[in-house]
């Protein structure tokens, strides 16, 4: 029986101009997750935002859309004369990065997992 938990973070990176929301503004790429156990072995976290039945992207292993945001910008939008203050960035906020199934820390439950929820590295 699964037993998921949600793991929460942040994976985001800027656009590098906030009203264009395309390539290249939009650099995005992806994001990944490892556990390692104590005194074991490391996995490779599917990513994945459901697990009954568990639902992958086209690589399971890498997370392609930003989750949360920071809070802050590196470079916040200048005020132009004559027009409306920028917006101010939104609050931070931690979004699931993925739901893990925890049976891969059992060791009577890891043997009987399939790819890629039992995959060590």
């Amino acid at each position: 029986m699964p037993w998921p938990v949600a793991l929460l973070g942040i994976a985001y990176d800027e656009y590098i101009d906030e009203t264009d929301l395309s390539y290249p503004s939009d650099n995005f790429d992806h994001y990944e997750l490892w556990i390692t156990r104590q005194g074991g072995p490391t996995y490779a976290v599917p990513i994945t935002p459901s697990l009954a039945p568990p639902t992958f992207g086209p690589d399971p292993l890498k997370g392609t859309s930003r989750v949360g945001d920071p809070g802050v910008r590196c470079e916040p939008i200048p005020a132009a004369a004559g027009c409306a203050p920028p917006p101010a960035a939104p609050v931070k906020m931690f979004g699931s990065l993925t739901l893990l199934d925890l049976r891969v820390f059992d060791a009577c439950c890891a043997a009987r997992l399939d790819p890629p929820l039992c995959s060590a590295a």
